[in-house]
């Protein structure tokens, strides 16, 4: 649940010469900050806690800030977030209710720089990435970069992402003296280690391509590629089988491959209209095959306002390592009853509302309110879980 923005200024030389002084450069700075609010409320009855039957109300309370500062090529990036999680699915991992597992908070935080070549329109970036929950920690770096035709008509972006996970709980809990201990397993397996390592490792590849075919017509292609290896099985998802009552931890392979390729066009429709498709196709080596169509529409009546309905569907089929309650053998290698490795198919549709009132905060104030972006989303997958989302964003700029 992670909300990730970066901003390209651009900026300019301000040239101040006389008879009687020296040449001087004077630097432009600039400066955009952006708030987050948001709010998450889902509710199922599949629990992979309670191995894939059980409640799975979760209510996510988030607020994060994009700060990003410019002087001349340089742009220094700053962005931080809280998330307060609360669910009883997690709760029942020791089957005490109310108890701490119940709750949580997430942490993030990500610090870069890019610098702006402008000759040769080249950007490139770099930045430290780092978040924390009691059950993991987080260490992760980032870099990308881009590359505009003179004329602005095409440009290729990628990036690369690193990320060192350490899946050990108890840095958020006082009675472990906010040290990592062990992995969380649910408390009647706790009698047994069933992992041996404790750590995950991913590693992110993404390059886009976006050509204008005309003046109405833009497209973007993405591919990526993302190789992950140790832990990737979650140490507190129950398995039930059908022909045993031994309960196990859930187990998948420990490693992943994950290719996703997408293509998105911004068409415009006149003055105030523009349609924004898309399709992605994913696989990966877990057996799961997935498409996702996206159709958005941006309207914008005036300079003051837009509105952006959006709709989202989703399919994919299952992986062979899942099974529901109680119908994975014993004899099997890998199992899980998490239905996110299932077949589904999933329904997203909402609306946004965009206020651009560019009003300063102050008769001398250099900053000005920008945009201020209001956002519902409804979701509904087949297998009951539905889910209601809303966001506030402001803009802030100098």
């Amino acid at each position: 649940m992670k909300w990730t923005l970066i901003l390209l200024l651009f900026a300019q030389f301000g040239l101040a010469q006389s008879e009687d002084s020296s040449f001087q450069k004077k630097s432009l700075t600039t400066l955009e900050v952006t708030t987050f609010f948001s709010f998450y409320n889902q509710e199922g009855t599949h629990s992979a806690v309670t191995g894939g039957e059980g409640d799975e109300h979760l209510q996510v309370y988030h607020t994060g800030a994009n700060i990003a500062y410019g002087i001349d090529a340089s742009l220094i990036i700053f962005n931080a977030g809280v998330d307060v999680i609360a669910s009883p699915s997690t709760d029942k991992i020791d089957f005490i209710k109310s108890s701490a597992s119940g709750h949580d908070n997430h942490v993030h935080a990500k610090a870069g720089y890019q610098y702006h070549f402008k000759k040769q329109n080249i950007r490139l970036g770099l930045a430290y990435l780092w978040s924390i929950e009691s059950d993991y920690w987080s260490n992760g770096i980032s870099t990308w970069g881009g590359w505009t035709s003179p004329k602005k008509t095409s440009s290729i972006a990628w990036a690369f992402d690193f990320f060192f996970d350490d899946l050990r709980w108890g840095r958020l809990s006082k009675a472990q003296g906010n040290k990592p201990t062990q992995l969380i397993y649910p408390a009647e397996l706790r009698h047994i280690d069933w992992f041996d390592i404790y750590h995950r490792n991913s590693y992110n590849f993404n390059i886009n391509f976006r050509q204008d075919i005309n003046r109405r017509l833009r497209v973007n292609v993405s591919l990526g590629a993302t190789y992950q290896e140790g832990l990737l099985s979650t140490p507190f998802h129950r398995v039930y089988f059908s022909d045993s009552n031994i309960r196990k931890v859930e187990n998948l392979p420990q490693q992943r491959i994950r290719l996703p390729l997408s293509i998105a066009a911004n068409w415009f429709m006149g003055k105030s209209i523009v349609w924004q498709p898309s399709y992605r196709i994913y696989w990966d080596n877990f057996g799961i095959f997935a498409h996702t169509i996206n159709l958005q529409t941006a309207i914008k009546p005036n300079n003051k306002w837009s509105f952006y309905p959006f709709v989202r569907a989703y399919y994919q089929t299952g992986s062979p390592y899942f099974a529901p309650y109680k119908e994975h053998l014993s004899s099997a290698l890998f199992y899980t009853s998490d239905y996110d490795f299932s077949t589904l198919g999933t329904f997203k549709a909402g609306l946004g509302i965009g206020w651009f009132p560019d009003f300063r905060l102050g008769k001398k104030s250099k900053l000005y309110v920008n945009n201020i972006v209001i956002r519902y989303a409804f979701l509904y997958r087949t297998d009951g879980l539905s889910a209601h989302m809303i966001s506030l964003q402001m803009g802030v700029k100098k």
